[in-house]
């Protein structure tokens, strides 16, 4: 007989608290160099876009727009202090589409529409530096060559005691070298929106839904469009990081001595 697995809905699946211990972590002292993200600057751009799109069913009104930020390429131009960016927002509309009319009311569907707005810039930097990013360094490529002596004896126009000296034509040297620099990198903190949604091609009194036309008109100040010019402000604060190696002083404290915490000790 198999046994019932089915889940008793009477039995209470809360789990008691778990206990923990303060466990100190053990440290390097002394002056030591460690490689950490080091903030180069922390800034915030405006990015201002006019953009234009078609919805593909008639609009009363827009009820609602949620934005995201999306960045997609976030570059410090070393070694210059251009910061270019690209990327886009993805906007999401909620709309009131009609379906019927009379003289007095409007019925409508709620749609969703979601659109991404392109944008790309580029901001200038300079002076805007809490700690100088470290500059990349250029490879190198150096040709040298050995010195070779070969007797002209023999050689119409020259002299038996006639000496060739010059560099050996016969082989190629070279030293090179290639620098593997720290790329500085982007990460966002906010971003603000102010946007301004206008209708295009709206007529009071002109309202579009689906076949068959009553035969009333809608109410007079009701309008559909399908059209929409969007005006926004973006404003995005963001910090430009860099990979730097730093020297800091780690000290030991007299409880690291201790595998760990007493009774109301901070770990």
């Amino acid at each position: 007989m198999a046994l019932d697995q089915s889940p008793d809905l009477f039995t209470s699946a809360t789990i008691q608290e778990c206990s923990n211990t303060c466990v100190h972590p053990k440290i390097t002292t002394g002056h030591i160099i460690t490689k950490t993200p080091v903030v180069l600057a922390e800034v915030t751009v405006q990015v201002n876009t006019d953009f234009r799109f078609t919805v593909p069913k008639p609009v009363l009104e827009i009820k609602t727009i949620g934005k995201r930020l999306k960045l997609t390429e976030s570059v410090l131009a070393l070694p210059t202090n251009k910061l270019f960016l690209r990327g886009f927002v993805r906007k999401n509309i909620q709309f009131a589409t009609p379906t019927t009319f009379t003289g007095t009311t409007v019925s409508s569907t709620i749609e969703s529409l979601t659109v991404d707005v392109p944008f790309s810039c580029v901001t200038d930097l300079t002076g805007r530096f809490i700690t100088p990013p470290v500059q990349p360094r250029v490879n190198t490529r150096s040709e040298f060559e050995f010195f070779t002596s070969a007797s002209l004896a023999g050689t119409d126009g020259f002299a038996s005691k006639d000496v060739l000296s010059a560099g050996d034509l016969s082989e190629f040297d070279q030293t090179s070298t290639e620098f593997f620099n720290e790329l500085p990198f982007v990460e966002l903190i906010s971003a603000t929106f102010t946007e301004f949604d206008l209708s295009i091609g709206r007529t009071p009194g002109t309202v579009v839904v689906p076949t068959p036309t009553p035969t009333v008109g809608p109410p007079f100040e009701e309008g559909t469009f399908t059209m929409i010019e969007e005006k926004m402000a973006i404003d995005i604060t963001l910090k430009i990081l860099q990979n730097q190696q730093i020297r800091v002083m780690s000290k030991r404290s007299h409880k690291d001595d201790d595998d760990d915490c007493e009774d109301g000790d901070k770990c």
